[in-house]
């Protein structure tokens, strides 16, 4: 009994925790996969509403039927979009919503409640530049799948007249989505928090290009 004992715990139970190891290791690589999916595919629409000439000629201040004849609550929800806003290159915004997918009734995210993104925030930067950019923000409404694309003149010229921010929040819904895709399952972290209203907690939690930002 002793000898099976320690042939258990120095053979056979190492080599089970290594399996058990290497598997989770697979698992999460399939969702950062899943998750840098959804954020390209987030990023597509972003650029397309960003380099449209409409787009463009709104924040020039020459298209004043544009929030009521592209950012109705059927569209967002269409898109899946939680969270909009086109942010001037100073940081102020020309128009910002927030949506509850299912109602479509107004959901209040703190990012967008003061007529600007927040001093500090580490998509300033990309701001400035018209530099496109995805990531996972935290918010008052829990974390939230999120991109930033330069708006352009709908040839991709510029210079850019500043930024379209989308955001997917990540539900449960949205998590049980993203397991699927990756074929595993999935819970809420207790790192994502789900109310956050202070502004110093809109920051990058995971950046979309390498996840390593946080």
């Amino acid at each position: 009994g002793v000898a099976q004992y320690g042939v258990q715990q120095k053979v056979l139970l190492p080599g089970f925790v290594d399996l058990e190891r290497d598997a989770a290791r697979t698992d999460m690589e399939r969702v950062a996969h899943a998750i840098r999916r959804e954020l390209d595919l987030l990023l597509v629409t972003a650029r397309d509403y960003g380099n449209w000439l409409d787009t463009y000629r709104f924040m020039q201040g020459d298209n004043p039927d544009y929030v009521s004849a592209n950012m109705t609550s059927e569209s967002l929800a269409t898109l899946r979009i939680n969270a909009i806003a086109f942010i001037t290159p100073a940081g102020r915004y020309i128009f910002s919503a927030g949506r509850d997918l299912e109602s479509g009734a107004a959901l209040d995210i703190e990012l967008l409640n003061n007529g600007t993104l927040p001093e500090g925030h580490p998509w300033r930067t990309r701001l400035r530049d018209g530099e496109a950019t995805s990531g996972i923000l935290s918010t008052s409404q829990g974390p939230m799948l999120a991109v930033l694309a330069p708006i352009l003149d709908g040839t991709g010229a510029g210079p850019h007249r500043g930024m379209v921010l989308l955001g997917r929040l990540v539900t449960e819904q949205e998590i049980a989505r993203i397991g699927e895709q990756a074929q595993v399952r999935l819970s809420r972290a207790a790192s994502f928090p789900r109310n956050t209203p202070t502004s110093t907690q809109a920051e990058v939690l995971v950046a979309g290009d390498a996840f390593t930002e946080v």
